[in-house]
């Protein structure tokens, strides 16, 4: 159930309301409690009034006989808490209390559609609008690109290419060494990961300032391998 069903307003002094006070003296604090408890009832109907001949169902609820209930009834009546019109049991001051609640819902209740609305329009006109439907289809595009374009296999490179990188940036020494490491782990390095910008690999692992060719170096003609 809706939380909205357990809601009405109540207020603070009601039991120093007049009419309240007469229920009181004849019935007590008990009959106070018992008036609150067939009001709660009477707002958990979704018209807010229950038919007379299903008043005295209330017993089950309120756990009271069915004399004593009927006691309460006619003291409601005769101080005007209640009343009955039309075969229906109900609550002057509930009625007027939850009209202006349901007058106030259903106003959010409209103003929440209209809301909504609005946005669903606006989302519209922005699909509609030229730019960013090219938009929208070029991101289609480069992402339908990214599935089907086939990946690039790595090709790994000779050992020329190799050597001639290594003296290229001052590490001819350690070329033959660190092309003989990759090529005998069938291209993966130390972690058993592929190595797929082998250049990049050179940068970040062998290129330290301890292995940089000495002027000797730099003048020794490099050995190729067979």
């Amino acid at each position: 159930m809706a939380k909205d069903a357990y809601y009405f307003s109540h207020d603070s002094n009601a039991h120093t309301d007049p009419k309240i006070l007469k229920l009181r003296m004849a019935l007590g604090w008990e009959g106070y409690g018992i008036y609150w408890a067939i009001i709660e009832n009477l707002r958990n109907q979704e018209t807010y009034c229950i038919c007379e001949s299903e008043f005295m169902f209330l017993t089950l609820s309120l756990a009271i006989d069915e004399a004593k209930l009927k006691q309460m009834l006619s003291k409601c009546l005769d101080v005007k808490l209640l009343e009955i019109s039309e075969g229906k049991v109900f609550s002057p001051s509930l009625l007027r209390r939850m009209e202006r609640a349901d007058e106030i819902r259903n106003k959010r209740k409209i103003a929440g559609a209209k809301g909504g609305k609005a946005k669903a329009n606006a989302k519209a006109t922005l699909k509609q609008n030229p730019s960013i439907k090219g938009k929208e289809r070029k991101e289609k595009e480069i992402k339908e690109d990214k599935k089907t374009k086939p990946k690039k296999e790595f090709v790994p490179p000779t050992f020329q290419e190799f050597l001639k990188y290594c003296t290229d940036e001052g590490f001819s020494n350690i070329a033959e060494r660190a092309f003989k490491g990759y090529e005998a782990g069938d291209w993966h390095d130390a972690q058993g990961k592929k190595v797929l910008r082998w250049k990049q690999k050179l940068q970040n692992g062998w290129f330290k300032s301890d292995n940089k060719d000495t002027d000797q170096q730099q003048t020794e003609q490099p050995i190729y391998l067979s």
